[in-house]
């Protein structure tokens, strides 16, 4: 297959997907569609790329008998068949996270998530009453609140061997707050999320992001690199 040709039929392929989500007629150009998709994140990345392809289909496309008038480049073909796969065919995040949440109970005792702390290096717990989510125990509260318990000689006065999480979860801030995102969520969708929302830093997967449903992965500022590689071509 020749070049123009094997770029002409990508270019229609993408065209036609993006006409069919948008619900465009036919008589709807290719830049009034993505014009149309610039919530998205992907056509917001690729936005300025997407509208010289459109210029080079439309050069490639007018032919002087048999022949065109132009021939894409190598990376040129490259190029759409990324977009059309980052745009028709989204990977799934879920897919994407490999580690799994670590779960404590709100009667778990504090001297225990610090044992986990240190074993695993993790900051951020997704705490649980009956079933039913609390929030997010960090850190960060675990530092405020260890600072309330501290005398102005430097020495702890609580015995915290029996201090449990639900006298801590208390000390959270509104950044120690997660979002909830279900398991069918695309890395589109959520960089689209995330993009608008850029104060959050944690996120919870469940399967239908119900947050009393068990956490299926956690996603934070750790993950965010292998996130965007994926999207990068």
């Amino acid at each position: 297959m020749s070049k123009d040709i094997e770029y002409i039929e990508v270019f229609n392929q993408l065209e036609q997907h993006l006409r069919k989500i948008t619900r465009s007629e036919v008589n709807v150009s290719f830049v009034e569609m993505i014009n149309n998709l610039r919530h998205d994140y992907i056509v917001r990345q690729y936005y300025e790329e997407l509208k010289e392809h459109a210029q080079l289909r439309n050069v490639i496309s007018h032919k002087r008998g048999t022949e065109y008038f132009a021939m894409p480049s190598d990376l040129a073909i490259i190029s759409i068949k990324k977009i059309k796969e980052l745009i028709t065919k989204p990977q799934n995040l879920y897919d994407l996270i490999k580690s799994k949440p670590i779960v404590f109970d709100d009667k778990t005792r504090v001297i225990d998530v610090l044992k986990i702390i240190k074993e695993t290096g993790f900051s951020q717990f997704p705490i649980y009453s009956k079933g039913k989510y609390l929030g997010l125990l960090t850190t960060n509260s675990i530092s405020l609140w260890i600072s309330n318990i501290i005398s102005d000689k430097g020495e702890i006065v609580e015995d915290i061997n029996n201090i449990t999480i639900d006298e801590i979860i208390r000390f959270n801030e509104p950044l120690d707050e997660a979002y909830f995102v279900p398991k069918s969520i695309t890395v589109n969708k959520f960089l689209d999320i995330m993009s608008k929302n850029n104060y959050i830093k944690v996120w919870i997967m469940t399967e239908n992001g119900d947050k009393d449903l068990k956490p299926m992965k956690l996603i934070t500022p750790y993950d965010y690199d292998s996130v965007f590689k994926s999207i990068t071509k």
